[in-house]
Formats: structure tokens, C-alpha cells, sequence
């Protein structure tokens, strides 16, 4: 074996004196360089690979990974040469690595292609590192923006919580879901009373105050905390709440709790023409239906029977819940 490394070594570097200045160009390029030969001893380096093991050139060549790097990552460079070489043909990899004599972290786009001699004999496989860092760290900042403006997209700029297009995807999702699973799918939608003359007589500036308040209370009150349940504003004054798997009593149950607790938030409104209360406050009127998802129906379904309740909820006075089940 070590006749043939030095014969191989020696022809790699009968190859490289041949031209000087063909060596000072792969020791100036910034990406990684190397040969092995088939049993994954080193034949040649560049000197930004010296930098990575933390060793010369004569220090590398005749050793292998295993003298210079843990046994883990030894083998994941091993097994990579045996691919490139069973494959006869480039394969691309990318891993972290530690430069050992600078002491740096670099994400290493790895190209290893098996090479010959002119006369088609195996002389082991060469391998180009490119370092990808930014590239990697640029789309992780991508990735985070396209997520915060997903978020944004989805979100109500006033209330800050889910917005009408996310209610519609998240109704879609638990509809096919509960479909899926043959659960009923409740539906709660909620609507501020005399919400206009609450804006004509406190102001707009205090009317968008009122409708933080209820998104915070809807989003914190516990009453949509499991992973499939959600709440969002609706539109205007209107917000909405998906309740997955849970029966209509139990969604009314939820609605009135709703109500209560809205009502003893005490944000005053004079204007309000709710009758039989023990004090002007805002109050909500609620509409409550349950669903379970057919071929015959759709979210529509749904839908519709949340609006008729929360209609017959506003020709009873408002400031009530009323239920709808599908018949």
C-alpha cells in the first residue's frame, strides 16, 4: 500500500511541478482543494485547506480525516468519497465545519468527483469546498422575513390578532379536519352592539381602544387554548371564534362566557341602547352554531347558520348568545 501511495504522490506531483504557477493558483483560490487517493489517504491540499486541518501540506499528505478530525466526522467525509466513487461521477454535500487553525465556523458547499489518470486509471477523488456561509445565513434571513410578512399578512393591524384571511384558511383547514374525523365544528361570531353609536359618541380613537380590548380578551381569555381552536376579528366590529371537535352546547357554554366577561370589562357606553342592564357597558351580541362536516355541505353551511343565530341574537335585543345547530 505505501508503494503505491508514494507512486500515486509522486505522480501527483510530477503534475503540479509541471507547472508552478498552476500550484501558486490553487493555493491562492479561497476554496478548499484536496486528493485522495481510493482509500481516502490525502495526495495533495491547497493552503486554505491547511487552514481547516490546522497543518501543512506535508503534515496531511499520507494521512487521512480520521488523524486530523473526530471519528463522526471522519466517517460522513469517508462515506462521501465512497459515494462520489461508486457513483463515478460528482456528488455534492453540504455540512458545518470548524477550521482548526483560525478558529472559525464555515457551512462548506463540498463537490467530490473521482479522477484519472490520462490513461483511465483511478487516482482517488478530488474534492472542491466552497464556503457558502453568507449564502446560508441570507436565506435564513429570508426565510425569517418571509415568515414575519406571512405573519403580517395574516394578522389585523388594529387588534393584533388573526385577521378575516387567516379566519378562512383556519376555518378551511378545521372544516376538512373535522370532515376527516366526523367531530363537530363550532362557530361563534361576535358583534359589539351599537358599535356606531359608540363611535359617534365616544370617538373612533376610543372605538379602535374598545376593539383592542376585546381582540386582547379573546386572544387571552383561554377561550380558544387548544392547538385547533382560534379566534380572529371578523370585519368592523365582528370577530370570530373556531371551536374544532366541540358540540354546540358546549360552544354556546363558551359563548356566554364570552359575553359575561366582555360586559365586565366596564368599558362604558352611554350610547348603548341594550335595555335591561345594571350599568352602560359595552356588550356583544352572539351568534353560536355546530357542524358536523358532510358531503352534502361546506364551511359555508357553517357559516350561514353562525350569522342567522347571531342575527336572531340582535331582533332579541342583543347583548344575548343564541345557538344554531344544522338540521
Amino acid at each position: 500500500m505505501n508503494k503505491c501511495l508514494s507512486a500515486t504522490t509522486t505522480f501527483v506531483n510530477n503534475i503540479l511541478a509541471k507547472d508552478n504557477n498552476f500550484k501558486i493558483l490553487l493555493n491562492t483560490l479561497p476554496d478548499l482543494i484536496w486528493l485522495k487517493d481510493p482509500d481516502g489517504i490525502y495526495l495533495y491540499c491547497n493552503h486554505e485547506f491547511e487552514l481547516f486541518f490546522g497543518a501543512t501540506e506535508a503534515e496531511i499528505v499520507g494521512k487521512t480525516d480520521f488523524d486530523f478530525v473526530d471519528a463522526t466526522l471522519a466517517q460522513f467525509f469517508r462515506d462521501n468519497d465512497l459515494k462520489a466513487l461508486n457513483c463515478d461521477k460528482a456528488t455534492v454535500n453540504e455540512e458545518w465545519v470548524s477550521y482548526a487553525a483560525i478558529k472559525k465556523n464555515v457551512y462548506l458547499k463540498t463537490t467530490k468527483t473521482p479522477m484519472y489518470s490520462a490513461d483511465g486509471k483511478l487516482i482517488g477523488v478530488l474534492g472542491i469546498g466552497h464556503d457558502i456561509t453568507h449564502l446560508k445565513e441570507t436565506e435564513g434571513n429570508l426565510r425569517f422575513a418571509n415568515n414575519q410578512l406571512s405573519k403580517i399578512a395574516c394578522t389585523d393591524g388594529l387588534t393584533n390578532i388573526p385577521n378575516r384571511r387567516a379566519f378562512d384558511k383556519h376555518l378551511n383547514q378545521q372544516w376538512n379536519f373535522c370532515k376527516r374525523e366526523q367531530v363537530p365544528l363550532a362557530l361563534l361570531l361576535i358583534d359589539v352592539d351599537f358599535f356606531k353609536e359608540y363611535n359617534d359618541h365616544y370617538g373612533h380613537i376610543y372605538g379602535d381602544r374598545c376593539l383592542k380590548d376585546l381582540g386582547k380578551l379573546l386572544s387571552n381569555g383561554g377561550y380558544a387554548n387548544r392547538p385547533n381552536d382560534f379566534s380572529a376579528r371578523f370585519g368592523g366590529e365582528e370577530f370570530a371564534v373556531i371551536l374544532s371537535a366541540t358540540n354546540l352546547q358546549y360552544a354556546y357554554e363558551i359563548a356566554e362566557n364570552i359575553r359575561n366577561d366582555v360586559f365586565n370589562l366596564c368599558l362604558a357606553h352611554e350610547a348603548s341602547k341594550v335595555t335591561q342592564l345594571s350599568q352602560k357597558n359595552i356588550t356583544v351580541s352572539i351568534g353560536v352554531a355546530a357542524v358536523t362536516p358532510k358531503e352534502k355541505n361546506d364551511e359555508l353551511t357553517l357559516l350561514h347558520l353562525a350569522d342567522t343565530a347571531l342575527y336572531q341574537a340582535k331582533a332579541q335585543g342583543r347583548n344575548i348568545s343564541i345557538k344554531q345547530d344544522c338540521q
